[in-house]
């Protein structure tokens, strides 16, 4: 709106989502709302997946984004150095049909990676990622994946799917925070 200048609070992160926001801030203005409904739709906005910050025992930190392309993945990248949550360790799958060798570039130098897949024929294999990522370990299984990553940094990713985002959350709802990674 053309000279207002107006400040909002949300539970998202990312410089992309302060942009999608201001977006919707400014979409809902004109379409009638008033700036204290706007500010209060802003806090309550969830946008599961995407930059999800979740707490870990030990005070470690688990972030959940589905960077499942290579704008997702930079957008990515540019978060994490954005709001200072480097260093971490990534888990990392990708479904077959993408551009693994864009993605790879994305991600490149942000941590150690630990390549992984989730539970359908789409995801593509971990080891024949290797070639993209040198030094990456590989580990089949998402959660145990988890496990060695948290065995590198305090703050572990996971990304590169959402597939693989959900099949995480799914997996930790089922567990209580004392034996998410025994």
């Amino acid at each position: 709106i053309r000279g207002e200048e107006r400040t909002f609070r949300t539970r998202l992160f990312g410089p992309h989502q302060a942009e999608n926001l201001a977006l919707a801030a400014v979409s809902g203005k004109l379409l009638g709302a008033g700036w204290e409904a706007v500010e209060k739709g802003l806090l309550r906005v969830e946008n599961p997946g995407r930059l999800e910050r979740l707490p870990w025992p030990g005070g470690k930190e688990l972030l959940l984004d589905g960077a499942h392309n290579p704008e997702g993945a930079w957008a990515l990248r540019e978060a994490l150095h954005f709001h200072g949550l480097l260093p971490a360790a990534l888990v990392l799958a990708f479904s077959r049909e993408k551009d693994h060798r864009a993605m790879a570039k994305a991600f490149k130098g942000l941590g150690p990676v630990v390549l992984t897949r989730y539970a359908s024929p789409r995801s593509q294999d971990p080891r024949a990622l290797l070639p993209l990522f040198p030094g990456a370990l590989v580990e089949e299984d998402p959660l145990k994946a988890l496990e060695r990553a948290f065995g590198f940094a305090d703050r572990a990713v996971v990304a590169g799917s959402l597939y693989l985002v959900g099949e995480v959350l799914r997996a930790l709802r089922g567990l209580p925070p004392e034996e998410r990674w025994q």
